[in-house]
This record gives C-alpha cells, sequence and structure tokens, in this order.
C-alpha cells in the first residue's frame, strides 16, 4: 500500500492541515505518517526522516509550515529520484522564497483576502475541501483573525476545544465526527465538546483578568521609524491569542501586546494596522519570530533566558540582605 508523510504546524491551522491531509490518504486508501513540527525543528524533523528511506511512500505533505532553502534542494532532489509526489502549501511571507520550486505555494492573500495553510491544501484534494467545508472554513476564520469581524465565535471555539484535549483527541474527534454529515459549523460541537469549550472560557476570562492586573506597559521605538508604539507586557503559557483578545478589546490604546512565555518564546499580538511588521519587531528583539501581521511568535535560546534571568537574580539579591544566587541551572542540566 502506498504512503503519505504528512508535516504540519502545531497550532489549529496545523491541525487542519494534519486533518485534511489524512482524509486525502483515507480517500485514496493510502497509509500515513504525520509530524508536528515547529519553526524551530522542521527542518531537522523533515531531514530525519527522509534519511530513513522512502520505501513505499508516494506522497509528501507539508502545509502550514516550511523549510530552510537547504532543506528544499533536499526535498526536491530526494522526491525527484523517488518519484514522490511533493506539495507544500503556506501562508507565511516568510517562507515566499519557496515559490520558485513547482510544488510549492506560499501565498498570504488572494484577491486580497487573506487564507490559512489548510484553506490553501484543501485546493489541492476538491473531495476533501467538498466534504470538510465547514470545519476547513471555521479554520480559517480563526488563523486569519476574520472571526473577529465577522463574529465567527465558533471558529474561537474550536481552538479552544484543541487546546484543551490536544492533538491526537482533536484529530480523532473531528474525523470521527465526519462520519456523518456535517453542513453547518455549528454541528463541530456535540453536548461533550460545548461543555468542554464552556469550562475553558470561564478559566481563559480569569487568566486573562489577572494577567491584565499585572500588566506592564511601555513605549517602543523602533529605528527609523518615527512612531512610538503603546505596548503591553504579559506573562502567560496557554491561550495567548484567547488572552491577547480579550486585553487588546478593553486597552484600544495599546499598539502591540507582549507575551512572555518562558523559557522559550515571546509572542507578539495587535488589531491595529502597524506601520512596521510584527515579524520585523520580533526579529529585532530576539534575532528569530515570523506569523501573520496580527500575530507573531519568536524563540529565545535558554542560554539567554539563563543569563537574563540570573542577572535579575543578583540585581534583587543586592537588595535583600546579603541574599546571593549562584551557579543558576535549568532543571535537567
Amino acid at each position: 500500500m502506498s504512503k503519505m508523510l504528512i508535516f504540519h504546524h502545531s497550532d489549529l491551522d496545523g491541525m487542519g492541515v494534519k486533518i485534511v491531509a489524512i482524509r486525502a490518504a483515507q480517500l485514496q486508501e493510502m497509509e500515513y505518517e504525520t509530524f508536528k513540527c515547529n519553526y524551530t525543528d522542521v527542518n531537522e524533523i523533515v531531514r530525519e526522516r527522509l534519511s530513513k528511506g522512502l520505501a513505499g511512500v508516494t506522497d509528501i505533505v507539508l502545509g502550514d509550515i516550511s523549510v530552510d532553502a537547504d532543506t528544499a534542494v533536499i526535498l526536491d532532489e530526494t522526491c525527484s529520484c523517488h518519484d514522490v509526489n511533493l506539495i507544500l502549501r503556506d501562508h507565511h511571507a516568510t517562507a515566499e522564497h519557496l515559490n520558485m520550486y513547482d510544488w510549492a505555494l506560499v501565498r498570504e492573500h488572494k484577491d486580497g483576502t487573506p487564507y490559512c495553510g489548510t484553506w490553501l491544501l484543501a485546493e489541492v484534494f476538491p473531495e476533501v475541501a467538498d466534504e470538510f467545508q465547514a470545519f476547513i472554513q471555521t479554520v480559517d476564520d480563526w488563523d486569519t483573525w476574520k472571526w473577529t469581524k465577522n463574529g465567527n465565535n465558533t471558529a474561537k471555539d474550536l481552538n479552544a476545544l484543541f487546546q484543551v484535549i490536544g492533538e491526537e483527541r482533536f484529530t480523532e474527534y473531528i474525523l470521527r465526527l465526519y462520519e456523518g454529515t456535517i453542513t453547518d459549523p455549528a454541528q463541530l460541537f456535540n453536548s461533550w465538546a460545548a461543555s468542554i469549550v464552556e469550562a475553558h472560557d470561564l478559566f481563559v476570562e480569569k487568566t486573562a483578568r489577572n494577567c491584565e492586573n499585572s500588566m506592564w506597559t511601555m513605549d517602543v521605538k523602533v529605528p527609523l521609524k518615527q512612531n512610538t508604539y503603546k505596548t503591553g507586557v504579559i506573562f502567560a503559557n496557554n491561550d495567548l491569542s484567547d488572552i491577547a483578545n480579550i486585553i487588546l478589546a478593553k486597552h484600544p490604546e495599546l499598539d502591540i501586546l507582549m507575551i512572555m512565555s518562558y523559557p522559550k518564546t515571546i509572542s507578539y499580538r495587535t488589531r491595529k494596522s502597524l506601520d512596521i511588521p510584527l515579524g520585523d519587531l520580533a526579529q529585532m528583539v530576539t534575532g528569530k519570530g515570523g506569523g501573520h501581521p496580527q500575530s507573531v511568535g519568536s524563540t529565545i535560546s535558554a542560554k539567554v533566558f539563563s543569563k537574563t534571568f540570573e542577572r535579575t537574580l543578583k540585581t534583587m539579591s543586592g537588595n535583600l540582605k546579603g541574599l546571593e544566587f549562584n551557579n543558576l541551572k535549568q532543571n535537567g542540566e
């Protein structure tokens, strides 16, 4: 039996890519393997799987995630040698260099309208696009922030369900749900899923209030830009977009919300059309980063965090009656 390899991002859009590709494989009676990737490990994951050989593999799909130039060359040459059908669909502008390949389509907008990775991949599989239309549209509304303009709270609820139950159970739930007929986004939630979303929303509202009460604010000036960006800073590790949406809605004076998720990431959110892409700001802050015009993430290394944390503790120790903090190490080191 032929096999499809599916590489996808870790957020809701990435789950949409995974589910669309799995359904396409099922309709063609193919086996499949799936690989969850983040911006920091996608090249390593792709190369490692290729190194294991492509016996029986006839299709490789990458969606809502892209590879660097070197890995793209390896993919192109390997798939050509093994006669593997390669498909990459992404909507992040930072990956537009891959459009040089006939197997890649990286596009943020179509006719002026933004579309997510799930939507782009579904174009490749019309039968799946037709069957899963309600799911695909809901994922697209969430990932492109259309839901904030059209009031589609179903999109917010779908992301909440995914955040609570996780990748495997979410994938199983959606595929099993579609064993019936789904024609309306509201049908994506049975009574079990609806109760989970309700509990999640209560938790997020409480967390957002706590973050708001402890929020710091600062003015950010960017070189070569005349504007100053009023920026809020909060600390959170989960439900970042939900929390940011609540806080930004209550604080229209904020241009940017920075969300510190130590020890790995800093995320950035806005509801405004700024004269600087958030991805550029992320690059300036940490040297890494990417995403969408209103939603961006960047990675900070454990080394940078450790130095920052150690410097903070040493500063504190000068004011705490001679206390000292030495030999700081991360758990497991």
